[in-house]
């Protein structure tokens, strides 16, 4: 995320790819608007996104760390988003095969 954060090119790449993938999708208008911003803002008008998932206990000091490093030297127009979402403990392992298996039943 600091890299994101810090590192203009990669921001670039992560706006063009997002603009193949916008093209005649139901949220081209959204990306197309998103895109101006970042070029008004000279790219720092962004919103980074990041999830940790666990599947221990929750602790409020999972984020804490990572919340004051990218706090520090955040550029005004930059917004980070952190979000932690705790699964039920050992759940991980199988994670993927229930995600498949509710592909196959049509829940997902």
């Amino acid at each position: 995320m600091t890299d994101l954060r810090d590192k203009k090119p990669l921001r670039d790449r992560a706006v063009v790819y997002l603009g193949h993938r916008a093209t005649r999708s139901a949220w081209q208008g959204t990306y197309q608007k998103a895109a101006k911003n970042y070029i008004k803002t000279h790219g720092s008008g962004v919103t980074i996104f990041g999830v940790l998932v666990r599947d221990v206990p929750p602790n409020s000091d999972d984020l804490a760390a990572s919340r004051q490093m990218l706090f520090e030297n955040c550029p005004g127009k930059t917004l980070i988003e952190l979000l932690a979402i705790y699964l039920p403990a050992g759940s991980i392992d199988t994670l993927s095969d229930k995600v498949v298996a509710a592909g196959k039943r049509g829940d997902a």
